[in-house]
């Protein structure tokens, strides 16, 4: 009897066996059917839109044209790990997306491409200020003889203007990936940014031996919103805004001597970014209603990102 249940299990083992190589043939046997009659027609579709002169389509049509020759290789190769590979760069071409993920990439490159967090510095050696405030002055009151009469004081409204540099640190972190399986999947990623320091000096006349301080700005935990276009796998724009409170350092003010002050703060800027270098433009303002102070600081910044 035991005999006998053992001889049915073992068929039945074997049908089930024979069942799934029959369905992987059959699944094949209609990828490289259906792959096969795709590229009969694609010569024809090239032309087509050759005639058109729509040479983007032209373009894709060409590299699908390529891959499929490959992925028929593939079948009939039976190498069915890179032919499932192959047929992930063809959904990707079939999303209309503009860059297929560079297979040459590096494993640490491919960890860089998905990376979420990301701490950076910032030094921007090339900028220029404009700083206005206003200063108290004392005035005199001489009658027609030149004799004087009485004195008064006035805010009285200036502006300076000078060379500035700036240094920021912070961290980077992402809501979403970019690749999932070597397809490109988002070309847009969406994040926060928190600058933990921004450090920023305005000076006057600077190449001058009068040269002088005209402010600095410290920030601390000043957090943002970041949002980067991945023009290729190591490659792309961001463009992220801060805000928060800033202490400025100045002797120009309503008192006219040194003394900190509370300003609060807006700092967007954009970067074009390649693997772990960027540069672009900085932009700071900084404005405070107790003395009318406004600063606006713009340069040019080289970023590091780790």
């Amino acid at each position: 009897m035991n005999k006998h249940l053992k001889n049915r299990v073992q068929l039945c083992e074997r049908i089930v066996i024979l069942i799934i190589i029959m369905l992987i043939a059959n699944k094949s046997f209609c990828q490289e059917g259906s792959n096969k009659q795709r590229l009969k027609i694609l010569p024809e579709l090239i032309e087509e839109e050759l005639n058109k002169e729509n040479f983007e389509e032209v373009t894709k049509l060409k590299k699908e044209f390529e891959l499929r020759t490959e992925l028929d290789e593939a079948l009939a190769e039976h190498d069915y790990v890179k032919a499932s590979k192959i047929r992930d760069q063809i959904q990707f071409l079939d999303s209309n997306l503009d860059f297929i993920p560079d297979e040459t990439m590096s494993y640490q490159e491919k960890r860089e491409v998905n990376k979420r967090l990301f701490f950076y510095f910032d030094i921007t050696p090339v900028g220029f200020s404009n700083y206005s405030y206003s200063k108290k002055v004392i005035k005199s009151i001489y009658n027609a003889n030149g004799a004087f009469m009485n004195s008064y004081s006035e805010l009285e409204h200036r502006i300076e203007q000078g060379y500035s540099i700036n240094f920021k640190l912070g961290n980077k972190l992402y809501f979403n990936d970019v690749y999932n399986n070597n397809t490109l999947i988002k070309k847009f990623r969406i994040g926060l940014d928190l600058n933990y320091l921004s450090l920023n000096g305005s000076f006057i006349d600077v190449d001058l031996d009068k040269g002088e301080f005209l402010a600095i700005a410290i920030s601390l935990l000043r957090p943002g919103i970041l949002l980067t276009y991945n023009i290729k796998p190591m490659m792309g724009i961001d463009l992220q805004v801060n805000t928060g409170a800033t202490v400025m350092l100045s002797r120009y003010n309503t008192l006219g001597y040194l003394m900190p002050m509370f300003v609060f703060s807006v700092n967007p800027h954009l970067k074009y970014w390649v693997k772990r270098y960027g540069f672009g433009i900085d932009y700071n303002y900084a404005k405070s209603t107790v003395n009318d102070m406004v600063l606006n600081h713009l340069g040019l910044t080289f970023s590091l990102r780790i």
